[in-house]
Formats: structure tokens, C-alpha cells, sequence
């Protein structure tokens, strides 16, 4: 398995193959695989979004 890191806000790095579910609002947040949600920073989110939907 590849693991991908991203720094979703200045308080989190993230390992891009524990996301299961992005919801959208002016950041947004994640939820993880073990269930915990986190915010992503409104200046990261466009980036963010980039490097998922590839």
C-alpha cells in the first residue's frame, strides 16, 4: 500500500488513505476510518480536492 500524506490544516497531516468521506462547507472537514472528523482549512481546500479526485 502507497501511503499519501497531505496537510489538510496547520494542526493536521493526514494519511490520504484513511479517508472515508470528505463533506463539503467553507473548508469542509474529513471523516477518518476511525471515525474521527477534521477540518480542513479553507486556504488547503482547493489543493486538497485536487489530490483526491485523482
Amino acid at each position: 500500500m502507497n501511503s499519501r500524506f497531505f496537510r489538510v490544516h496547520n494542526s493536521y497531516l493526514v494519511n490520504l488513505n484513511h479517508i472515508k468521506k470528505y463533506t463539503k462547507g467553507k473548508g469542509g472537514y474529513i471523516t477518518l476510518t476511525n471515525n474521527e472528523n477534521i477540518d480542513v482549512s479553507h486556504r488547503r481546500k482547493d489543493m486538497f480536492l485536487k489530490i483526491i479526485n485523482q
